[in-house]
Order: structure tokens, then sequence, then C-alpha cells
């Protein structure tokens, strides 16, 4: 049921932008040199991931109008999910340069330095962010992972604390919080925090990650009836999760 659900909801969300999509294009022909509306097609393009469509539109709308920051910035998430993160970190940078209390172009930013391991210069970049804007969460989750990357974990942890009192919603919090607590081998920690983000969110979409999480931590317990039932529901949820090594733990015991 939750399967159709979402198929229906990315049908409808397909059917809404296809609809701008041919709206904005119709204005282009009027206009052709129109940023804005190459910039909401842009937009909707980016929002059925057909970010080369998205990309080759956010150019034109530069082309036309280079001093919107949110031209570039858009763009820049374009190439991010295109995996290119020099020309994001290009375009969110051209982002700043336009207005530098741009919080989500450093955040943006700081997400591209983070996938190329420069755990540094991500940083940097979201406490810019959360300097310009305190009640940032994204910043503050981004900022977590990244001290975690760096295995700084009790900032990370610090860092997800604080996403969690502005908003005890948040199920990546708790997630990656979670994780944390599993790398400092605190599992009855990362248990609670495992629990706590399938309450907030039945359908975290990680869901598949955390129960393979949870299955090793439950494992690291003891539990090993509950570790397996993680287990089991993780590669149902994901067949490339199957470790053959692991199955073999028949005592699941290390």
């Amino acid at each position: 049921m939750k399967s159709i659900l979402k198929s229906f909801k990315n049908t409808m969300n397909s059917i809404q932008q296809q609809k701008k999509i041919r709206h904005w294009g119709n204005i282009i022909i009027n206009n052709p040199k129109d940023a804005v509306a190459y910039f909401n097609r842009g937009n909707a393009f980016f929002k059925i991931c057909a970010f080369d469509k998205a990309i080759l539109d956010y150019t034109n709308a530069i082309t036309f109008n280079p001093i919107d920051p949110d031209m570039y910035t858009n763009r820049g998430n374009a190439w991010y999910n295109k995996h290119n993160y020099d020309k994001a970190i290009e375009d969110h940078t051209n982002a700043i340069k336009l207005k530098p209390s741009f919080a989500e172009a450093y955040n943006n930013r700081g997400m591209a330095f983070d996938a190329k391991c420069e755990y540094n210069n991500a940083i940097e970049d979201y406490t810019n962010a959360i300097t310009l804007k305190s009640t940032y969460i994204e910043a503050y989750n981004n900022r977590g992972v990244s001290f975690s990357n760096k295995c700084v974990y009790d900032k990370a942890i610090d860092d997800f604390d604080t996403v969690i009192k502005i908003n005890p919603c948040f199920p990546d919090a708790y997630y990656n919080r979670g994780l944390v607590y599993s790398l400092k081998d605190e599992y009855k920690k990362a248990i609670r925090d495992f629990n706590t983000t399938i309450e907030v969110d039945p359908n975290f979409n990680k869901l598949a990650s955390l129960y393979y999480s949870r299955s090793v931590a439950w494992n690291k317990e003891g539990d090993t009836i509950l570790a397996d039932k993680d287990y089991t529901k993780s590669i149902k949820l994901e067949p490339r999760l199957v470790d053959s090594a692991f199955i073999r733990q028949k005592e699941w015991k290390q």
C-alpha cells in the first residue's frame, strides 16, 4: 500500500511539473529572453530529476540575468545531483559573491565539499550558514555528518542534539546520531535513536540502512533474534545489502 501511495504521489508530481514546463515553455516562445521563465522551467525540470534540462534552462536564465544568486545556486544544486561537485562549488561560490548573506548557498556548497571529502571546507561553510541563520537545522545536521566523517564524534553529536532541540521531528538527526553512537560503541543509545527515527518517520528514506545498522547494534548487545529480524527487513527493502559473511554468522556474535 505504501509503495502504491508513493508511486501515485510521484505520478501526480510529474504531471504537475509537466504542466509547469509547458506553461513556461509557451512564455519562452513568446519571449526568448525571459530569464524568469527559464528559471522557473528549470525548477520544474529539477523536480522531475531532469537535471541536464534544468542546467540548460538555468544557464539561459543566467545569460539574461547574471546578477540573480538564486539562479546560480539552483544550477549548483543540479550539478551536485549529477555528481559534478566542482561545478556545483563554482556556482554556489558565485551565488555567495552576489549575496554574501545567502545561508542556503553556504550550506549547498558545504554539501559539495563534503562529497569531495573536503570536510574542513564543508564544516566552514556549514558554520557560516549557521551564523547567518541560527535555526538552520539542515546545516547543523550536515555539519554533524562532516564532523562524523572526520571522526570528531562528540561535536557531531552536539550538532545532532541541536537539530533535535530545534525540531524534535527531524528524523535524519536521530538516525545520524545513532550511527555516531554505534561508532562510539554505545549501542544502546544507537538503538534508541534508530527506534525514534522510525517513530518520527515510519517511511524514513534510509529505512533499509537503518534496519541494517540496528541489526548490527542488536548483535553487539547480544540479541541475535532481534538482530536477525532487522537484517531480514533490511535485505527485503534493499537486496544489495546482502553480505554473505554477515549471513554466515549463525551465532551473530563476534
